[in-house]
């Protein structure tokens, strides 16, 4: 890994933050996963955007320094994740004490998801990330707890990858 400073990690902590308070809000179970907000649509769009910059990174580090800024992150960097990394089988696992979520493991990484629109397939933050940056008034049920949750998710696994640590167990 270079020896730059890590941007991502305290935008992530911040974000992490910013949901923590949300959780003395709204009662995390599986009753509430389809409340929504503009507070989580915000939520959601920053995760989302984090989510872009850090894959892209990731990718120009680890294997095309010459990636275009404007290549799609979800063809490109995090497809080239899921073929050498089998980012689709990493599991992030809700453990807050305020979240009361019968499932607490999240595979963010599994295209799950119809794509809006379209037949393919795509991972469930990001539809709701890319309906609410491009069109928030007809799909601001999208800004709800379920997405917001596996959004962090996705941008938890990537910060530990962009770490690029390697841990003795």
């Amino acid at each position: 890994m270079s020896n730059s400073i890590n941007q991502y990690w305290p935008i992530y902590r911040r974000l992490e933050k910013s949901v923590d308070d949300l959780t003395h809000s709204i009662h995390i179970c599986d009753d509430q996963l389809d409340v929504y907000s503009s507070e989580i649509a915000d939520l959601i769009i920053r995760i989302g955007a984090e989510v872009e910059a850090i894959s892209k990174s990731i990718y120009r580090r680890d294997f095309d320094t010459d990636m275009q800024a404007d290549a799609k992150f979800d063809d490109v960097a995090i497809k080239r994740f899921v073929r050498e990394w089998k980012l689709n089988q990493k599991i992030a696992i809700l453990s807050h004490p305020n979240c009361f979520c019968s499932d607490r493991e999240f595979l963010p990484f599994v295209k799950d998801t119809n794509r809006t629109g379209k037949q393919n397939k795509t991972f469930s933050w990001n539809n709701a990330y890319q309906n609410l940056k491009h069109n928030r008034e007809k799909a601001f049920s999208f800004a709800s707890v379920r997405y917001l949750l596996s959004g962090m998710a996705a941008l938890y696994i990537l910060n530990l990858y962009y770490r690029d640590e390697v841990i003795d167990l």
